[in-house]
């Protein structure tokens, strides 16, 4: 199953992330893992159980120096 990535909102960096920006759902984020078999990093997504919006705050595994 592949996500479409095109509806991922980027976020800026922010003190914390707690409540989702487009719903206000504030019970945690479930996470999705993009580009696992790439040489590239691999992206750690936030989903919103509550309405699905996906967002991108940055995490990324190993992290860029």
């Amino acid at each position: 199953m592949t996500a479409d990535k095109k509806d991922i909102q980027v976020l800026e960096t922010q003190d914390d992330f707690t409540q989702c920006p487009q719903c206000g759902y504030d019970g945690g984020f479930h996470t999705i893992f993009y580009d696992l078999k790439s040489d590239d990093p691999v992206r750690w997504i936030l989903m919103c159980p509550s309405c699905k919006a996906r967002y991108d705050i940055g995490l990324r595994y190993p992290p860029s120096d």
